[in-house]
C-alpha cells in the first residue's frame, strides 16, 4: 500500500495525482478497490480531494469485509478527517486494535494520532507520554499510515506544545537530519528538492527544526 502513495512521498503531486486515476481505473477487484480507498483518504486528508467523498468511501470499506490490517489503516486516515473528538476517540480505538494484533506499525502511527488528539485537547501528560512512545515503536521507520518524518515532526510539536523546547528542538534536528541523509542516498537526484520541498511534511519537519533551532 505505501507503494501507491510514493509520489506523495517524493513531493510529486502531478504524478501522484496520476497515479490516484489509476489506481481507480485498476479498481476491478476487492483489494485494488481498498488500495484506492486508502489512496483517497491519504488525498484528502492532504487536501488534495474532497474529503466528504473519500471520507465515505473510507466508511463503506469498514462496512466491508476488507482484511482487519486495511480496515486500521483506513479508520487512521479516517481519523484525520473527523472532529478533533471522534478523531481522538477512533485513534485510540485503533492503537488497542493494533496492539491485539500485533500490527506495530499502525501503533506507531496510532500512537502519533492520539499524541496529536490529547494535546488539542489539552491532555498534555498523555499526549508526551504517547508522542514520545511513538518514537521509540517507529524506530526510524515509515508505516503503512504515516511516513517516519511525520511521526518525528507530530511528537516534536506536541512536545513543543507541553513546553518541552529543549527536547522538542533534538527530535526535530533529529529528524532533518533524516530528510537529508535520505534524500542524498536514496532519493533520485531529480525528486531531492521536491521530496525536501514540496512534502508538506517533509517541509514542516524542517521548519520546526529551524524555527526551535
Amino acid at each position: 500500500m505505501r507503494v501507491r502513495g510514493i509520489w506523495l512521498d517524493l513531493g510529486q503531486h502531478a504524478r501522484a495525482q496520476q497515479d490516484r486515476a489509476q489506481a481507480k481505473r485498476e479498481a476491478h477487484t476487492p483489494s485494488k478497490e481498498h488500495e484506492a480507498v486508502l489512496l483517497d483518504l491519504r488525498f484528502a486528508a492532504e487536501g488534495n480531494a474532497r474529503p466528504g467523498d473519500a471520507a465515505e468511501r473510507g466508511h463503506a470499506l469498514l462496512e466491508g469485509d476488507a482484511l482487519h490490517f486495511v480496515q486500521l489503516c483506513a479508520s487512521l486516515r479516517l481519523v484525520d478527517l473527523a472532529a478533533p473528538a471522534e478523531g481522538l476517540a477512533l485513534a485510540r480505538d485503533v492503537l488497542a486494535a493494533a496492539r491485539q494484533a500485533g500490527f506495530r506499525g499502525l501503533e506507531a502511527s496510532a500512537l502519533s494520532r492520539v499524541a496529536r488528539g490529547e494535546a488539542q485537547a489539552g491532555a498534555f501528560d498523555s499526549a508526551v507520554a504517547h508522542a514520545r512512545l511513538s518514537v521509540v515503536v517507529a524506530d526510524g521507520q515509515g508505516t503503512d499510515d504515516l511516513t517516519w518524518p511525520a511521526i518525528v515532526r507530530n511528537a516534536a510539536i506536541v512536545l513543543q506544545q507541553a513546553g518541552l523546547a529543549g527536547e522538542a528542538r533534538q527530535l526535530a534536528a533529529r529528524g532533518a537530519a533524516w530528510l537529508r541523509d535520505t534524500a542524498e542516498r536514496h532519493v533520485p537526484p531529480e525528486f531531492r528538492d521536491s521530496f525536501r520541498n514540496r512534502n508538506a511534511v517533509n517541509l514542516e519537519l524542517q521548519r520546526l527544526a529551524i524555527r526551535l533551532g
